[in-house]
């Protein structure tokens, strides 16, 4: 589900109580739709909630309440507008309710400066889009791995 307006959609319009799920952000429709179908071809038990930026995304958490469940991983993009997917990891990493989740890199950048800052800043994985479909299939299954331990709001 990409939202446009992520507020008009409450978290138990997309994901069940007691539901692990995928945060994913990409201001890219096509990308999210690419990884979302993947995603069901792989487990289309696990909801995956798609937002356009980091800045919706750190809004998004913000705005859950103690015991709302947190997502079990987060994927982002790095190209994004307002915050990019590094200045949204480093923010995740900062924040004791959410340094624990594991955020994985997911874009089309090969600069070498990318994977550096992801990695010092803690990221999970720094992944380059792949362009073939069992390229991605493969990546899925290891998101879809992740997709096992609830975080609960602190």
């Amino acid at each position: 589900m990409f939202l446009n307006d992520f507020y008009t959609v409450m978290i138990n319009d997309v994901v069940a109580p007691g539901d692990n799920y995928l945060l994913y952000a990409d201001d890219d429709a096509d990308d999210c739709a690419i990884l979302t179908e993947m995603m069901r071809q792989v487990d289309a038990s696990i909801p995956l909630l798609a937002l356009e930026n980091g800045l919706q995304l750190v809004a998004y958490l913000n705005a859950l309440l103690p015991g709302d469940k947190l997502p079990s991983c987060i994927v982002l993009d790095i190209n994004m507008p307002g915050w990019d997917g590094i200045q949204t990891l480093k923010s995740l990493k900062e924040d004791h309710r959410y340094h624990d989740i594991p955020v994985f890199l997911f874009s089309t950048s090969t600069s070498p400066q990318d994977a550096t800052a992801a990695n010092a800043l803690g990221a999970e994985a720094f992944i380059t889009k792949p362009f073939g479909q069992r390229e991605l299939m493969a990546i899925c299954e290891e998101f879809a791995a992740f997709v096992q331990k609830p975080y609960l709001v602190r």
